[in-house]
């Protein structure tokens, strides 16, 4: 495939300009799931296609960070150089024509905003573990020489691995800052609840304020909240510039005497990362788990591009060359290990190698250069700082003087309008004069006055009469009105009266529906009465009964069977109970009959019963109907006559109103008029009475003139008096 030429923004990675790999690419990898979305960017869970490792991509566009490429650069070269348990590694980095890609190292734990908003605040042994591991990479940073200052330490720029350990991210504001100047930062950056009293009053910041942001950040861990928040903007930075820290009853006392510490108002008074570390909060409260041991060594920055890297005014020294047998990082083996100093005898022989090579380096002239280019630079970055001061000043000068002359232009700009509006309405002033003039002079000459002032009056007239006959016509409306009323109050009485007949029907109704029950269950009773002598009958046929057997025989079956058993019997009392058998056979018989009887009635009783209940039935219903035909029929009367009463009244009021009938058209019409006629004799009087007034100015002025011209002839006189005088003698 042919790739598409573009230019390059950024600095080849250090495998590449080593030549120990290719450059990669964006197929080189399979983009597995996204893992969130930064200011400038997206993070993704990556795997490297030939080694099958996985990594975390960070992916830039390039129109995001196009203002602040020097800054994304060296935020590269800072990445790139450090390497420690508890700071993300950087381990490549490439681009292509839209966006930049970071490799870097996985942290599967998430960050630390999000557990902490799930726990709302963390177990004091918890919080010092967390603060413990983020202090060692923050003294870390600034062990560097220049130190390095992330500025924009909190939860959401702290990850977690899978074993939960603390992994320090984003450099997107650290910055150099060298110990020998002592030259101050004055970028504000950072985000707001974390700032220091410094950058809100921009006064210069140092290392100490990485300090104030590990304050803030035990204080949120063990709260759940920071110091100084508050929902207003600018109430929040007075706290911040006051450093006035509330803490809860339940605060640890020992964390409080170290938040204390590191969140003074002074960044001289304020502790620094190796004095935090010692602190007896830290040392009391033991560790969760195995943390590394860290000796405060200085330990200065290597270049990655060459001898040396100019970054922001400070010359970053390349102190080794580049390993040239040095395996690239995404090879088949896994050769990007992090190899830090776990144990305090590891770092004392770090220690000793590092105090054997330096008195062989300080003996070249390279670095006696290099001393007086940092010489010359902190007196440059002096001279910027005193320059900066000044710039300031004038531009708040500047910035008054630019408000005074907007409010001058502004006066000026009303003023100017004021005299336009004052020279149109003198314009205006002499027209209507001179229109006045015109018309009076027109009216002396002409009669048109007597003539309006005889319309006038006679306006006056027929509006009197109109209003008379106006009033005439709302007595009549009110007196409609009023009937209206009545009518009104007829009807809704006979709407209640329709609504209580109707109340008066629902409660027929509802005892017609209770008889019906009740001669219902009337009904029932006498069926369940049949039914009750029915089986009463049924039991007396069955009186007679075998014992043994359990069948049932009637009365000539009994009989055959006695006297068979008789004839079997040969006793000498068989003609008594033949009588006896003969008495009983009679007494069977009659009963027989009286139950037939009893049968016949009953059923007589029963079609008596039914027809009388259907008769009943029939004749409330016939009634049911009666009643609701009857009700209808008054309801349509009682309408009827209410509508023609209703219609009557109309027809009546239409006759009125033909009567006396007004267009309103005509009325309004001979309103405009009058009021016409007014205004234009307000107009008139207010004319009149301005050239009167206009007249007794002029008289006025004419007088004065007259003493003026008395004046000077007098003056004359004295002066031809002088002049004789003068000649005389």
């Amino acid at each position: 495939m042919n790739k598409k030429n573009f230019t390059k923004l950024l600095f080849e990675s250090p495998s590449v300009f080593n030549g120990e790999e290719k450059e990669l690419q964006r197929s080189d990898f399979d983009f597995e799931r996204k893992l969130g979305d930064g200011a400038f960017g997206q993070v993704w869970r990556i795997k490297h296609k030939a080694t099958n490792k996985l990594y975390a991509l960070k992916q830039v566009p390039k129109q995001n960070v196009a203002k602040m490429i020097p800054q994304f650069k060296r935020e590269l070269l800072i990445m790139y150089e450090l390497n420690h348990p508890h700071i993300i590694k950087l381990y490549n980095h490439f681009e292509d024509e839209k966006n930049f890609f970071l490799i870097m190292e996985l942290a599967e734990g998430g960050n630390l905003y999000h557990r902490l908003y799930r726990e709302r605040n963390f177990l004091e042994k918890v919080a010092a573990q967390y603060f413990r591991e983020v202090l060692l990479a923050v003294e870390y940073l600034h062990m560097h020489v220049p130190a390095i200052i992330h500025r924009d330490i909190k939860p959401e720029n702290i990850l977690l691995d899978k074993d939960g350990r603390i992994k320090l991210t984003d450099f997107g504001w650290s910055n150099y800052y060298s110990t020998d100047t002592n030259a101050p930062r004055f970028t504000t950056c950072g985000t707001l609840e974390y700032l220091p009293p410094e950058m809100v009053q921009e006064t210069g910041h140092s290392t100490a304020a990485d300090i104030w942001c590990l304050g803030v950040l035990l204080y949120e861990m063990l709260t759940g909240t920071t110091p100084f928040r508050t929902p207003a903007k600018d109430q929040m930075l007075n706290n911040i510039v006051n450093a006035k820290v509330k803490f809860p009853l339940n605060f640890p006392p020992l964390a409080k005497e170290l938040v204390t510490k590191m969140l003074e108002k002074n960044p001289a008074d304020r502790i620094t990362a190796t004095e935090t570390k010692n602190d007896r909060w830290l040392t009391e409260i033991p560790p969760i788990r195995e943390t590394m041991v860290q000796e405060p060594v200085l330990k200065s920055l290597k270049s990655i591009m060459g001898p040396e890297v100019v970054t922001e005014g400070y010359k970053v020294i390349n102190e080794e060359p580049p390993n040239e047998n040095k395996e690239p990082i995404f090879s088949s083996e896994d050769n990007a290990t992090i190899t830090t100093a776990a144990t305090e005898s590891e770092a004392k022989e770090e220690a000793k190698e590092e105090e054997k090579e330096e008195p062989k380096y300080n003996t070249t002239p390279f670095k006696q250069n290099i001393k007086k280019l940092q010489k010359k630079i902190s007196l440059k970055v002096e001279e910027t700082i005193k320059t900066k001061a000044s710039i300031r000043e004038s531009l708040q000068g500047i910035a008054t003087f630019n408000q005074k002359v907007k409010e001058l232009e502004e006066k000026i700009t009303e003023k100017r309008k004021e005299l336009a509006t004052l020279f149109s309405a003198e314009k205006e002033m002499l027209l209507k004069l001179s229109d006045i003039n015109f018309e009076l002079e027109r009216i002396q000459s002409s009669n048109e006055t007597a003539i309006l002032l005889e319309k006038i009056t006679n306006m006056q007239k027929d509006l009197m009469e109109k209003t008379a006959e106006v009033k005439v016509y709302k007595k009549n409306l009110e007196n409609i009105r009023t009937d209206v009323k009545q009518k009104t109050m007829d009807i809704n009485e006979r709407d209640k009266n329709l609504s209580s007949l109707q109340l008066y029907l629902k409660k027929i109704k509802d005892e017609i529906l209770q008889s019906k029950y009740n001669k219902r269950s009337e009904l029932s009773e006498l069926e369940i009465n049949a039914e009750i002598l029915k089986s009463q009958l049924e039991q007396k046929d069955r009186y007679y009964s075998d014992p043994s057997n359990g069948s049932y025989f009637s009365s000539k079956e009994m009989m055959d069977y006695v006297q068979k058993r008789l004839d079997e019997l040969k006793c000498y009392k068989r003609d008594q109970l033949k009588k006896k058998i003969d008495e009983a056979h009679e007494f069977q018989l009659d009963k027989e009959q009286e139950l037939a009887e009893m049968k016949i009635e009953y059923e007589d009783k029963k079609a008596e019963i039914i027809q009388n209940n259907r008769k009943i039935r029939e004749e409330a219903i016939r009634k049911i109907k009666k009643r609701n035909e009857d009700s209808l029929s008054k309801r349509k009367n009682f309408k009827e006559e209410i509508r023609n009463k209703l219609i009557q009244k109309l027809n009546e009021f239409r006759n009125a109103e033909s009567q006396y009938y007004i267009d309103p058209i005509e009325i309004d019409k001979h309103k405009k008029r009058l009021r016409r006629r007014t205004k234009r004799l307000e107009r008139l009087y207010s004319e009149m009475s301005q050239i009167r007034t206009e007249r007794e100015m002029m008289k006025e002025v004419l007088s004065l003139k007259k003493r003026e011209v008395e004046d000077l002839e007098m003056e004359i006189g004295t002066a031809k008096i002088k002049l004789l005088g003068k000649q005389f003698f």
